[in-house]
């Protein structure tokens, strides 16, 4: 199923868009395409006005009941049930009626890099009789997440029977097959695609290998250096060129995104968490969270976000 997809995408790529690089079919598999969560319920009081500032992953809601609002400093979208938000990059407002029930779906879909491979600017508003499939996939895919997990927790992190490679593939291609129609539409919508830029290979090598290295073993940077076959500094001047951030901020962004998605996904330990990110104890943990995020660990756990 990971093959077929792939092969999709990088022929989807090529005949619809230009400008796209032409990568080995093994690059275009080592897209990061990981599903975080699914959620089919009403929106509860704490939860019907926040403000979201999305930085990294997608967000997609379908609004099965009530009404929606969400508002970014250039665009407005309203809507009704039965329709799709694909939601914007960066700050938004959400306001939902207190009768609101809404499909919620956050995964990832980037390069080695961390950047997104669709960017969504303003969002993607749209009804779901034009699209089917997405409401049918994405049922299918929250029964399997009730029957395999335990409700309100990271996939990832806690299971209602031992987890084998043969569930995880299956309830990985569920997500593929969803996946496939959320790239097709937007690809029928004239999406803006991002793109590495130089042609040169040895940045995506770099990324690859921070994205496989061990979170608890530190940065790993001599395997960095061995993988490239280059100094740190013409390293780190080629990736920022190609990524416009250093190996070492890339690390860092991956360690927090991991550590962001434990506090607000599961119940798992702030002390545990530190112990799998590498750190000494828990206070240096926390020192490093709030330098990066300006808040302490527990601040991003709650109120938990769960749209």
């Amino acid at each position: 199923m990971a093959l077929s997809f792939t092969v999709y995408f990088y022929h989807y790529f090529t005949m619809h868009m230009t400008g796209v690089p032409q990568l080995l079919l093994h690059e275009w598999a080592c897209l990061r395409t990981e599903f975080q969560w699914i959620y089919d319920h009403s929106v509860q009081p704490g939860s019907r006005k926040q403000m979201n500032n999305r930085t990294s992953g997608n967000w997609v809601w379908y609004l099965r009941q009530g009404r929606a609002t969400v508002t970014t400093a250039s665009t407005t979208h309203h809507l009704k049930p039965g329709m799709w938000l694909f939601l914007p990059e960066g700050e938004s407002h959400h306001l939902f009626s207190p009768d609101a029930h809404v499909l919620s779906i956050h995964f990832h879909f980037e390069w080695p890099s961390g950047e997104n491979v669709i960017r969504c600017r303003k969002g993607l508003l749209f009804n779901g009789a034009d699209y089917p499939k997405l409401l049918q996939r994405a049922v299918h895919l929250e029964r399997a997440v009730s029957r395999f997990f335990i409700k309100g927790t990271h996939y990832a992190f806690q299971t209602r029977q031992p987890t084998d490679g043969l569930i995880f593939l299956r309830f990985q291609a569920l997500f593929l097959t969803w996946l496939e129609i959320w790239i097709d539409i937007h690809l029928r919508n004239n999406a803006e695609f991002t793109r590495l830029r130089s042609g040169d290979d040895r940045p995506l090598r770099a990324a690859r290998c921070l994205n496989a290295s061990p979170l608890d073993q530190g940065f790993p940077r001599l395997a960095l250096l061995a993988e490239t076959g280059l100094s740190e500094v013409h390293l780190n001047r080629l990736f920022l060129n190609e990524f416009g951030l250093s190996p070492r901020k890339c690390w860092d962004k991956r360690r927090l995104e991991f550590a962001k998605n434990c506090l607000e996904t599961s119940l798992m330990p702030v002390k545990e968490i530190s112990y799998l990110l590498g750190f000494r104890s828990d206070a240096h943990f926390a020192v490093w969270f709030r330098r990066l995020t300006g808040q302490r660990p527990g601040e991003c756990r709650t109120p938990r976000n769960d749209m």
